[in-house]
């Protein structure tokens, strides 16, 4: 499979700014095609009380797609578990360039919610998305019989697509290393340093994406659990605790 390095940016400028936000900077794309979202507002909510809150990470990313449009047009919207949807949702056009617009009324309530999915290290475990046997101090990780070095200096979690097609080993570099962390609050992860994905076709093998981006101000382990499958389309990075910034990368260039 032959594919293409893309480097989609939202406007012509080289580094990524939004309004209330800092500045990031573009991210080392190595392998595949990447695309760069930027949603224009905060996330928000309105509470049982009926107040506006303003939502961020851990919430996640849902993302839907109508049932006639092409895989290159998705929308997004913010939610989480035991806590409302967001009242903005948002159209993604994954072209030329990368187009962000409020999702038309209706659009978002017809649209077909997306199977996606976030195995990784740790988790308990389920039918559609098994726990990963594995061991942080290794530099390598074995599965189906192959073994794949680490990029980064550290494991931050081992995701299989929802068909089980793809995975992604994502890992990272700080100068800063992980500590044991509280027993109650957690924590204990550096919050700069360089994030690493690499994504792999398990039949093969194969590496089909690759790259990273620094990270500041959050930790890997709040960009992985946020992490999330597209169906066996793209994988979808969080860049930043505010979710308006996001990494699409595609696990084919057609």
């Amino acid at each position: 499979m032959r594919l293409r390095t893309i480097f989609l940016l939202l406007g012509a400028a080289m580094h990524l700014s939004v309004a209330g936000c800092a500045t990031l900077p573009s991210p080392k794309i190595e392998r595949g095609t990447v695309y760069l979202v930027r949603f224009p507002n905060p996330w928000t909510a309105r509470s049982t009380d009926d107040k506006i809150f303003v939502m961020t990470l851990p919430f996640e990313y849902e993302v839907r797609k109508a049932e006639s449009a092409p895989w290159s047009q998705l929308l997004f919207a913010l939610k989480a578990s035991a806590a409302p949807i967001s009242r903005e949702n948002y159209t993604v056009d994954l072209g030329r360039d990368v187009v962000v617009t409020p999702a038309p009324a209706g659009a978002w309530e017809r649209a077909v919610p997306i199977r996606g999915g976030n195995s990784y290290f740790g988790d308990t475990g389920s039918d559609s998305f098994p726990t990963l046997p594995y061991d942080s101090a290794k530099p390598v990780f074995e599965f189906q019989n192959r073994t794949y070095e680490r990029t980064g200096e550290t494991w931050s979690r081992f995701m299989l697509s929802p068909e089980k097609t793809f995975f992604a080993a994502l890992t990272y570099t700080s100068p800063g290393k992980p500590t044991k962390g509280h027993i109650i609050f957690g924590g204990g992860e550096p919050t700069r340093g360089e994030f690493y994905w690499d994504v792999y076709a398990t039949a093969s093998g194969e590496k089909v994406a690759s790259g990273s981006f620094a990270f500041n101000d959050i930790s890997p382990g709040i960009i992985s659990a946020t992490a999330q499958w597209i169906a066996d389309k793209y994988l979808v990075l969080p860049r930043d605790e505010t979710a308006q910034r996001c990494l699409l990368i595609a696990t084919t260039d057609k």
